[in-house]
């Protein structure tokens, strides 16, 4: 019989805690090949590779007709906890018990995502993070829309083992009517593990006489930590690696990806009726899913600007445009309040200005010029770039503001825009300024996408500029966050990380990294170093093959451990900005030190809707700044009433020699 296994970890379980060393396309994989008929993707506390496994599925499932009928199951294992505990709460000895939710549709992904960024959002260390979902969201957001979300009990790890363990039976009954409760008829499952040691053997036998008693359906889970039982050593030593003292024999000895065969053949204690009957309900729950559409239009955020203050509606319809500019009019008369407001903004400071004649003229052109190609960019991507620039001018316009902080006068090709400088979210005046880079280079229909801004703000002003866009944000409903990064194992990394775990010294480690060559700064792989890769001109280290080889394994397990995620990290400058929940997005997730980051890579927050702002900055504009303030402390220059009329006119780009 196949089955679908509904626990599994990959490589993303390991950010808070080394965990597994299963790679979503190999785990995959290995589930294909021996046969089962799906995989949930359950780590701990984290969505992250969602997408990624969605489209390892699909790829295989256009190219493979083997693959067709392979079900993908995301899912999340949180950690269900006493309401109200957090880092002011937490008492010695708190329990943070397992749960395993998968989602059935995009709504139940929704669930999965507003979930944990609540717990997320209260996380606290002790020990290690802690990310606490209460009994309370559940209630909140899956009672209230029943039907998106199965659950099940989860591993040992879960109260019921807990309390099993302890002997504390009078507690379950109402925990298990809860769950029914909250998720609804047929959508609450007890999971049976195959592990055959005592604790656990007992534990299954339980978990039938409660399914028996509360008619509450079984299923039948590994909790697949690595693909094979072969691996168990390469996890036993990856985990070692990290505390000297874990323990692993036990627990971790059965959690791999089994076939059905090798199920039945650890649970002879149980009827094979009630194994049939488990691993059955594993298909049902996978043939409910509808499958999954994360993808989403990129989405700008639209941020309040003082356009309620002015005129422009009047401005526009009293103005007399030369017909032959047919862009310039396309925008006074567009459908679009941005595109409107945009080009009010556009020609106001043109008039502010004072050109005339052929000044005047070149510049209308211009305007005219960079117009067309932002309308028939705007038209291919369906969204307005006008909306994305004006969400940067009211950045660009607190920076100066309420931070006090200088910005740059512009970055890479953006600068190159007429538009963009009338705006004032750049300086110079490109046409004055005689620039060689041509605006194409910024917007051109052929490349047709949102713009890419950089922000170039006073390093020393970084923090403040954060938590005003956060406050910003959250003053209309909406959200920022920073965006994540993933580290990962590199080879040389891997290298110490296994030595370590399988007992060798470390000087062993560094002698044997120290062995692994590298070209512009990047070390070669484990595999291009021991056999050589003619395609990328590497050869073979002879050295390092034999010298490796001493120690048996270490090859292997250095290699199932190279390129490993291990690590939550926030990205340099990068940050999403939201109208609404970053979980309708997005999910919340926070690196040791506490920054708010996505849960997603960049990549693929993008594919999800998310749209990054990079908030650069350099110390550079700090020292202009205090070169301002000593000017203005000795009467060489005099306050024009605010930081960028100071600014603007002693040292914009323009007015300077």
């Amino acid at each position: 019989m196949g089955y679908v296994n509904l626990h599994s970890h990959s490589d993303y379980s390991n950010l808070r805690l080394i965990d597994s060393i299963n790679k979503i396309p190999d785990m995959l994989t290995t589930a294909k090949n021996i046969g089962l008929n799906g995989l949930a993707i359950t780590d701990h506390e984290a969505l992250s590779g969602h997408l990624k496994a969605i489209e390892f599925v699909a790829g295989k499932q256009k190219d493979d007709e083997s693959w067709k009928d392979f079900k993908l199951v995301l899912g999340n294992e949180i950690y269900l906890c006493r309401n109200g505990l957090n880092k002011d709460t937490v008492e010695r000895g708190e329990r943070y018990p397992h749960f395993i939710l998968l989602a059935l549709d995009n709504e139940g992904h929704r669930q999965l995502r507003e979930i944990s960024s609540r717990a997320w959002e209260r996380s606290f260390m002790m020990f290690l993070k802690r990310v606490p979902t209460w009994y309370s969201d559940l209630e909140d957001i899956i009672m209230n829309n029943q039907g998106h979300v199965v659950a099940t009990s989860a591993c040992i790890g879960n109260i019921l083992g807990m309390w099993f363990l302890n002997k504390e039976f009078d507690k379950v009954e109402e925990h298990l009517v809860w769950c029914q409760k909250v998720f609804g008829e047929g959508n609450f499952f007890l999971e049976m593990s195959p592990a055959a040691y005592e604790e656990q053997i007992e534990y299954n036998k339980y978990l039938i006489e409660l399914s028996k008693k509360y008619n509450i359906p079984l299923t039948i889970a590994t909790d697949a930590h690595y693909g094979r039982p072969e691996d168990f050593p390469i996890h036993e030593a990856f985990l070692k690696s990290k505390e000297e003292d874990r323990e692993t024999a036990d627990f971790y000895k059965y959690t791999y990806l089994m076939t059905a065969d090798e199920i039945y053949e650890l649970m002879t204690y149980v009827d094979k009726n009630i194994i049939d009957e488990a691993l059955e309900n594993t298909n049902r729950i996978a043939d409910r899913v509808a499958g999954y559409d994360l993808y989403r239009p990129q989405t700008i955020p639209r941020l309040p600007d003082a356009r309620s203050e002015s005129n422009f509606e009047f401005y526009l319809k009293t103005a007399r445009i030369n017909p032959k500019y047919e862009y310039i009019n396309k925008y006074v008369s567009s459908e679009y309040e941005d595109d409107r407001y945009g080009v009010f903004l556009v020609l106001d400071a043109l008039k502010q200005l004072g050109l005339e004649g052929e000044r005047k003229e070149r510049h209308l052109n211009q305007i005219e010029l960079e117009l067309e190609e932002m309308w028939v960019v705007s038209d291919k991507i369906g969204q307005r770039l006008m909306s994305y620039f004006l969400t940067i001018r009211v950045i660009i316009q607190k920076i100066w503001d309420e931070v006090g902080s200088l910005t740059c006068p512009g970055r890479g090709s953006g600068p190159a825009s007429l538009v963009c400088c009338l705006l004032g979210i750049c300086d110079g005046d490109p046409l004055e300024q005689g620039f060689d880079l041509w605006f194409y280079r910024f917007i051109h229909r052929e490349r047709a996408e949102l713009a890419d801004w950089d922000f170039d703000s006073e390093a020393s002003k970084r923090g403040a500029i954060s938590q005003m866009v956060y406050n910003m944000c959250k003053g209309i409903g909406g959200d920022a966050v920073s965006v994540c990064t993933f580290g990962t194992e590199g080879s040389r990394s891997a290298l110490l990380t296994a030595c370590r775990g399988m007992g060798l010294s470390n000087d062993i480690g560094q002698y044997l990294s120290s062995l692994i060559g590298q070209n512009r700064g990047f070390s070669y792989s484990l595999e291009d170093t021991y056999n050589g890769n003619e395609d990328k001109g590497i050869p073979q280290s002879k050295e390092f093959k034999k010298e490796i080889d001493k120690y048996p394994n270490l090859y292997k397990t250095a290699c199932a451990i190279s390129g490993l995620v291990t690590r939550l990290g926030q990205h340099a400058c990068g940050m999403l900005l939201y109208n609404g929940n970053v979980y309708d997005y997005n999910a919340l997730a926070t690196t040791p030190s506490g920054a708010r980051v996505s849960q997603f890579d960049l990549g693929d927050s993008e594919k999800m809707g998310s749209i990054k702002y990079d908030f650069l900055s350099t110390d550079a504009l700090d020292k202009i700044h205090t070169c301002m303030d000593l000017l203005l402390k000795d009467g060489l220059i005099e306050w024009q009433g605010s930081l960028r009329a100071t600014y603007n006119k002693y040292l914009h780009p323009d007015v300077l020699d």
